[in-house]
């Protein structure tokens, strides 16, 4: 369990220390514990500049993750994460960093009228922190905090819960795989 809350004025030693994909990991959980919904992280290189998908009930979300924590992002960051949302019939984007934005970056963010472009520094970061686990209650190994099904196994367990003969029997409630 993480037993140092994060301050705004900068990122603890847990977030310090996290691999860039581990940063990724840890801002899936975050997603998926502020909006309810299935957030997915994309392969780990050549993602075409998006790490997350939040498929929030307003639409799908784009999420780059910048783990820079003595960093600045800037506006070719930016601009290069409106342009993949675009091509991705996306409806808003993040950027999460735990550095912070330039001047540049936070203007042409602000600026732009077709879709939603979401800067989220360390300070805003910290917050969403703070209201999404208050007690710090997260696990330090994030993969296994994710639970999953491998592709392989997917079709098979999910034909065994949906066509389970406990699941058409009155007065049982069906197993959970």
């Amino acid at each position: 369990k993480i037993k140092t809350p994060i301050s705004p004025t900068g990122p603890t030693t847990m977030l310090e220390h996290l691999s860039s994909r581990e940063f990724e990991e840890y801002c899936q959980l975050l997603m998926m514990a502020l909006h309810r919904c299935r957030v997915d992280v994309t392969q780990q290189t050549r993602d075409g500049g998006r790490d997350l998908f939040v498929h929030h009930s307003t639409g799908l979300w784009i999420v780059e993750c910048k783990h820079w924590p003595t960093g600045t992002v800037g506006r070719p960051v930016v601009q290069k994460l409106h342009s993949v949302t675009l091509t991705s019939n996306s409806c808003r984007a993040l950027i999460v960093t735990t550095g912070r934005f330039s001047q540049d970056a936070e203007n042409y963010a602000q600026s732009l009228t077709d879709i939603v472009v979401e800067l989220i520094d360390m300070a805003k970061l910290a917050h969403m922190i703070s209201v999404a686990f208050p007690n710090g209650a997260l696990p330090t190994n994030l993969s296994v905090a994710i639970k999953t099904t491998p592709d392989a196994t997917f079709a098979q367990i999910f034909a065994q819960s949906i066509f389970s003969p406990d699941r058409f029997q009155r007065g049982t409630s069906p197993k959970n795989p």
